[in-house]
């Protein structure tokens, strides 16, 4: 296991970078700028990230002078703290697992998510936690998810960061629990329930809590 400091920064800026399959824990992983050809492999291992807030995970403006090799990687965002953190998973990178951890606080964290498209396998989410995304941003989740909050205060709120709509494409058979969301574009049919509708969505079939109402949008 490589292990970093968690306020210190693995940066690269040239060359190749491989983890060799092995875990690493750091505070941020970045990777930015155009006009230098550099390679980052995770292989299988796991990436904890847990700086407490910034952005963590910085591959902007890297285009394809990154060639990013993470499809079976684990990455944990993990906050001890109720601060907000930025992913910025670049153009068009495919990830495997992505695990975002609010670390048993009461009090939501947030994190931004920017790029312009990211593929993920897996997508969990541990509330209470804000999502916001980039007003572009596409993002497609292949593996069938089931995000779940629970009441008081406990939920998983999904809006975008801007005033255009960013697109979360799922896997058929999608379940939401206990979440909030507005502004999103849906593709894939999700179900959620237990959930406000703060408007703006389509795609998405929105049950109410328990004894509130049930209303069915954008199909």
């Amino acid at each position: 296991t490589l292990a970093v400091s968690s306020v210190g920064t693995l940066t690269v800026t040239a060359g190749t970078f491989d983890a060799n399959n092995q875990n690493m824990s750091t505070g941020i992983l970045s990777s930015t700028g155009a006009g230098v050809a550099r390679a980052i492999t995770l292989g299988s291992g796991t990436l904890t990230l847990n700086a407490l807030a910034g952005t963590v995970l910085d591959f902007a403006s890297a285009a394809g002078n990154l060639t990013l090799s993470a499809a079976s990687s684990t990455i944990v965002v993990s906050s001890a703290a109720n601060n907000t953190r930025t992913l910025n998973f670049g153009v068009s990178k495919t990830y495997g697992t992505v695990s975002l951890v609010n670390s048993g606080f009461a009090t939501y964290s947030t994190d931004l998510i920017a790029g312009t498209a990211v593929t993920i396998a897996t997508l969990n989410m541990t509330a209470p936690i804000t999502i916001r995304m980039n007003a572009t941003f596409t993002m497609n989740v292949t593996n069938a998810i089931a995000w779940a909050g629970t009441a008081y205060n406990n939920a998983i709120l999904i809006f975008p960061g801007g005033t255009q709509t960013p697109t979360i494409a799922l896997a058929g058979g999608s379940t939401l629990d206990w979440c909030v969301f507005g502004g999103i574009t849906f593709t894939g049919s999700p179900v959620a329930t237990n959930s406000i509708d703060m408007k703006n969505n389509t795609g998405i079939t929105i049950g109410g809590p328990a004894g509130g109402v049930v209303g069915v949008i954008g199909s």
